[in-house]
């Protein structure tokens, strides 16, 4: 949130406000290992938070002056950071709004979802696009379906009260999950604080109380709940109760499995994981890194403990013919054991002799706690299914917003990268106060990669450094940029552009 907001005030306003600078201070110096292993004290933790609550909405205030905001009643701005257009559902902003409107008067597709109104937006890459409400009779829910089993054009998902995931395929017949009984799971863990002692005993979501809920179909998607209450933990004293709800959904268009992960917990020295078994018969696993993919090893397991590799946004799981992606929002921490991956949602540490700081709620993370993942099944390789576009988009949706922006016109863009491995990391005001443009790009699949890069206004350029010197100028083609990149290589460009 913090990098959009910088991004689009050098992009409209050609300034670095203040107020962000302090929010990335804050960002740097907020950040320490022990916060959230109930090191210190609960108001530490609670302080952090608070900081990080701040950071955000600053950021999101100041994305409203950059495109200069007015709110009339009857507009929503849809923005779509990313340098590709989109078509994506997304969350209106004023839920009692019955109809969506396009620029030319035209009504655009919307439904609704458990108390909320989606609508399908159409955003140019790295540009907005402006609606209109109109009050109306409202969006359909959609019809309910018989049957455990849900698909699009392109997966279907069936569940059972008794394997779980019963199946996971695309529509051509290839499996890449099956009889995934043990995909949320509860071990014991009687280390503290930094020390894990997992001990091996474990309990699976499936041998408890478990119902498989009603699927529903409407314009975005098709949905179906499995939801359950855990047995008791026998090394778990006093208070022990974990209930959990898992909503999957696919939707229209898109080749993955959305995944809401609710859990309320109540307990301690424990772990819960989600684990997404897959049927490859290899197991080549690849990380997203900032800047780029690696692929590693397993985690080698110790006795007292089990470890997890971080994953930027994406692991994906491969043998040469088909693979899968755990692609996350802030759970970073993947496993590989087997065929499987597993992530870390929940560790609640137990009152043993190392823990100094006895556990407590907030420690413990009691009370419910939501998850979101997208489960990416494909064919070939993670490059060609293009996972880390997908991770972008899933981490960053459309921003909507309740108003007009003044730059709103029929179709609003101010840049565009065509190459699916060329990721912009940055674009932000130059630190030397020139009023000049820093742009920051990767190549992320480490493959040599010629490129074309649009940015609205561009004057001159020239390739810069992370100093953000100066450097030999590179010829443009009017707003084109074309650019040679060497795998995984990071170019910082400079800029100099006509004011919007």
């Amino acid at each position: 949130m913090l990098l959009e907001a910088e991004k689009w005030s050098a992009l409209l306003t050609g300034e670095n406000p203040a107020a962000l600078e302090e929010c990335w201070w804050d960002i740097f110096i907020n950040q320490f290992h022990d916060v959230f292993s109930g090191s210190h004290e609960d108001i530490t933790y609670q302080r952090v938070m608070d900081r990080f609550r701040n950071i955000c909405d600053t950021s999101q205030e100041t994305l409203k002056k950059a495109f200069a905001m007015e709110e009339d009643g009857e507009s929503i701005l849809c923005c779509n950071g990313l340098p590709w257009a989109r078509r994506e559902w997304v969350e209106l902003p004023a839920p009692d709004c019955g109809m969506v409107l396009a620029a030319d008067k035209t009504a655009v597709p919307s439904v609704s979802r458990n108390g909320k109104t989606y609508f399908l937006a159409d955003v140019p890459a790295g540009g907005i696009r402006q609606y209109l409400c109109r009050k109306s009779d409202g969006p359909v829910a959609g019809e309910e379906l018989q049957g455990n089993e849900i698909c699009n054009e392109f997966l279907r998902l069936r569940l059972s009260e008794r394997d779980g995931i019963d199946a996971l395929e695309d529509r051509e017949g290839n499996c890449f999950i099956s009889k995934a009984a043990d995909f949320l799971v509860a071990e014991e863990d009687l280390g503290g604080l930094q020390i894990e002692a997992c001990t091996g005993n474990s309990i699976y979501a499936m041998t408890g109380t478990v119902q498989v809920g009603k699927t529903v179909k409407n314009a975005m998607e098709e949905s179906i709940s499995l939801s359950g209450i855990f047995p008791e933990m026998p090394w778990n004293k006093g208070k022990n109760s974990l209930k959990w709800n898992a909503q999957f959904s696919l939707r229209k268009g898109e080749r993955a499995l959305r995944l809401k992960l609710t859990l309320d917990w109540e307990g301690e020295a424990t772990r819960i994981r989600l684990r997404i078994p897959g049927c490859m018969r290899g197991r080549d696993v690849y990380y997203e890194i900032p800047f780029g993919v690696v692929r590693r090893d397993a985690y080698n397991n110790l006795p007292t403990a089990k470890g997890e590799w971080p994953a930027h946004r994406f692991a994906a799981m491969e043998d040469g013919r088909m693979g899968i992606a755990l692609i996350n929002t802030g759970v970073a921490g993947v496993e590989q054991e087997g065929s499987t991956l597993e992530t870390t949602l929940i560790r609640a540490y137990g009152d043993s002799d190392n823990v100094w700081i006895k556990p407590t709620p907030l420690a413990s993370q009691y009370g419910q706690q939501s998850f979101e993942f997208l489960i990416a099944p494909y064919m070939g390789s993670w490059q060609d299914a293009e996972i880390i576009r997908l991770a972008q988009e899933f981490n960053q949706p459309v921003s909507v917003w309740q108003g007009r922006s003044r730059y709103s016109g029929k179709e609003t863009s101010w840049f565009e990268i065509r190459e699916r491995n060329l990721v912009l990391s940055d674009i932000k005001m130059a630190w030397d106060g020139s009023g000049e443009t820093i742009l920051r790009i990767y190549e992320s699949e480490g493959v040599p990669t010629e490129g074309t890069v649009r940015i609205q206004g561009l004057e001159k350029a020239w390739m810069s450094d992370l100093r953000e010197s100066g450097g030999t100028t590179l010829e443009n083609d009017g707003e084109l940029l074309h650019l040679k990149f060497l795998p995984f290589e990071i170019k910082t460009i400079r800029l100099s552009r006509t004011p919007v």
